[in-house]
């Protein structure tokens, strides 16, 4: 037996078959979609997040957004590679949303951080400058300048000032612009640098201060 479909008789057969190839078509019509926009929006929070400089800032975070969104597109790919009426995109969405609030976690991340680091390069430079500051005045004071009576004291004494003079240039032409600049890492490292270098021109100082105070002490030979 068999039927009619708009004034065309079918055999049974026939009609089980397109019945079957309507269904299929509706059921792949109703198939699970890739997460476009799910998507295009964690992309978005990347981007978001490395324009305000996480890589520099909040590296770790920026990276596991990255490593989401990758293992996303690397899902969706196996998916479509299936017979439409078996695609499922639960996990390739997860993986998604996991990304974008990776993504708005890491530029919350680098907004903080870099905060951070400008306050800490503004301190570590008015540090350096104060220590600066604090050996030129030592530098000036009796108990140096009587060192330069010593010809070999003196000569000391002359590279010790020409080394501060080179680290307060330094501060001045070098680290402080790149503050500026916002390179507050750099600005901060090379802050901490300096503050090491003019620390140790004191320490040189005191101890050639210490040298002379004890070999004044010593009871002269002859006597």
């Amino acid at each position: 037996m068999g039927g009619q479909v708009g004034g065309i008789r079918f055999s049974r057969s026939a009609l089980l078959l397109i019945g079957a190839m309507m269904v299929i078509a509706v059921g792949i019509s109703s198939c699970a979609k890739p997460p476009t926009a799910e998507v295009d929006a964690a992309k978005a929070a990347i981007a978001s997040a490395t324009a305000k400089e996480a890589a520099e800032y909040a590296p770790v975070e920026l990276r596991a957004a990255q490593d989401s969104i990758a293992k996303a597109e690397v899902e969706i790919t196996t998916q479509l590679g299936k017979f439409a009426l078996f695609r499922s995109y639960k996990k390739a969405t997860a993986l998604v949303l996991s990304a974008q609030a990776k993504g708005q976690e890491a530029e919350q991340a680098a907004i903080a951080n870099k905060e951070k680091f400008r306050k800490d390069s503004e301190a570590a430079i008015a540090q350096t400058e104060q220590l600066i500051a604090q050996v030129k005045t030592f530098m000036a004071s009796k108990e140096v300048q009587a060192l330069k009576r010593g010809k070999e004291t003196r000569e000391a004494l002359k590279q010790i000032e020409a080394e501060l003079a080179a680290a307060d240039t330094s501060l001045i032409t070098q680290v402080k612009p790149l503050h500026q600049q916002e390179k507050y890492k750099n600005s901060l490292n090379a802050a901490k640098g300096l503050n090491g270098q003019v620390n140790a021109l004191m320490q040189e100082v005191q101890s050639a201060i210490t040298e002379k105070k004890f070999i004044s002490r010593m009871p002269k030979s002859g006597m």
